[in-house]
């Protein structure tokens, strides 16, 4: 069974991953980012390609599509909170970032 990580696991993981935060969302707390692109359609295009890495992790964010800007949430519904799955979800989110 997965478990919610602790403050000091969590502080390790942010000192990995400088650009993300905790934010509240549903009544959980996640791993969140904001990415920035030039226009919409490439917002879109990184959104989608989220998704397909979601889909393939069994484990889905919450995404916020903009102009330009794409919100990544991830959290484990299951523990209500952040696990070593959002973690690593996280570090794939910005590998894939960094391929565009």
């Amino acid at each position: 069974m997965r478990r919610k990580l602790s403050d000091q696991e969590l502080q390790q993981a942010f000192s990995e991953l400088p650009q993300w935060h905790t934010e509240l969302i549903a009544e959980a707390q996640s791993i969140t980012r904001s990415y920035t692109f030039k226009n919409f359609m490439a917002a879109l295009t990184f959104a989608n390609r989220i998704g397909e890495l979601a889909e393939a992790a069994n484990h889905h964010p919450q995404l916020n599509v903009q102009w330009g800007r794409v919100d990544v949430f991830w959290w484990s519904h299951d523990v209500e909170g952040i696990t070593t799955s959002d973690v690593e979800l996280a570090h794939a989110s910005d590998a894939l970032f960094n391929t565009l």
